[in-house]
């Protein structure tokens, strides 16, 4: 399985902080999101990552490197100029889906799956990441996202339930 790091926002709402910086880059208790991120998704057994980038992209590949300190394999979607929510991962694709970039020890089962998470990379949080891929594998979905109640849908938009 493979994830792909979502890190290519412009951080509006954190402005000043963001002029200088990527938002994921951008330090809690000393340590950048997208390393928090990237730590977590390695946690779960997620090594072959893909970070796509747009604005500040230099922030964040001075802290991620390669990945290999983190335990992962890291590379790099440049979005030149931002595609917006779906074209981050419709450009980072041929990355998420290269058969050269199967993770260590996987046999020919693995390179079949083509499970692959999509997370904000200025994002914390404790989703129960294994229990939501089994559920996502059990139920035969195509998508199945991880939602919080959202106390001001007005300002930050979010996700209509039925």
């Amino acid at each position: 399985m493979r994830a792909l790091v979502l890190a290519a926002g412009l951080g509006t709402r954190l402005q000043p902080l963001t002029l200088a910086r990527a938002k994921a880059a951008a330090p809690v208790d000393g340590e950048p999101l997208v390393r928090r991120t990237i730590r977590w998704l390695v946690g779960h057994g997620l090594e072959d990552l893909v970070v796509n980038l747009h604005h500040r992209p230099d922030t964040i590949t001075a802290v991620v490197g390669d990945g290999s300190d983190l335990g992962a394999r890291v590379r790099y979607s440049w979005e030149c100029p931002v595609l917006g929510s779906a074209g981050g991962p419709r450009h980072a694709l041929p990355l998420l889906l290269d058969p050269s970039s199967r993770q260590r020890g996987s046999g020919p089962a693995a390179s079949a799956d083509r499970t692959c998470v999509l997370v904000n990379g200025d994002t914390l949080t404790n989703v129960d990441l294994p229990a939501m891929i089994a559920q996502h594998r059990q139920t035969g979905a195509q998508i199945t996202m991880a939602l919080i109640p959202n106390p001001r849908p007005d300002k930050y938009g979010g996700v209509l339930l039925d």
